[in-house]
């Protein structure tokens, strides 16, 4: 069944900067360039199958890194290989290191920011931690249009840090998971076609 989300004009972004980045920017680059707010401000609801089908548009997703507050270690799971639990079927089985998904059309109220109120959503749907947005810290902005999915997604990269204890997995989508260092995602990055291109950004640019 489609739905509407959230989606802007792909030509919007680049208005003020006109070099166009694919790959990761810092959250102080994004907002010296205003990428951020330009993403946030200018969203309209679209049916999801049309969407992912437009790549003149771009969904954006909100990608939460989730660290443990004592170790400083990351939440690591691996999305369920099943169908009918996880629609995204091409990142069915990968390993992620963080969680989040579409800002819909219920998340756009209050001329708020419908990305932040969907990662607080996503965090609670997902995992069971009542967040605030006070509480998410925004990290950065992944722009990955190497390969299908990225064509037609933009990932708004926020941390939050959280006892271990708070995490519950309570979704389909995620096939267990446990909190790991940096260093062993960069590890598991280097293995073939395990690791989702998004976490394998972030590793590589050092912000796990």
């Amino acid at each position: 069944m489609s739905r509407d989300i959230m989606v802007f004009k792909k030509e919007l972004l680049f208005l003020k900067n006109k070099e166009y980045f694919n790959g990761y920017v810092s959250a102080e680059k994004a907002n010296n360039f205003g990428l951020y707010s330009i993403i946030w401000k200018n969203l309209i609801p679209m049916d999801k199958e049309l969407a992912e089908n437009s790549p003149k548009y771009k969904q954006p997703i909100s990608y939460i890194i989730i660290r443990d507050a004592n170790s400083g270690n990351v939440f690591f799971y691996r999305r369920s290989n099943k169908k009918k639990n996880y629609e995204e079927v091409r990142l069915l089985g990968k390993e992620a290191g963080a969680v989040g998904g579409h800002a819909e059309i219920f998340d756009a109220r209050d001329n708020n920011n419908p990305i932040l109120r969907s990662a607080i959503r996503e965090l609670y749907e997902e995992i069971g931690i009542t967040a605030t947005e006070k509480s998410i810290k925004f990290v950065g902005i992944i722009n990955d249009d190497s390969d299908l999915v990225g064509k037609v997604h933009i990932g708004l990269v926020y941390s939050v840090i959280v006892p271990v204890g708070l995490v519950k997995v309570s979704s389909l989508e995620i096939d267990g998971g446990k909190f790991v260092s940096p260093d062993f995602i960069k590890e598991e990055c280097k293995l073939p076609n395990g690791v989702e291109n998004w976490t394998k950004i972030l590793a590589k640019n050092d912000v796990f």
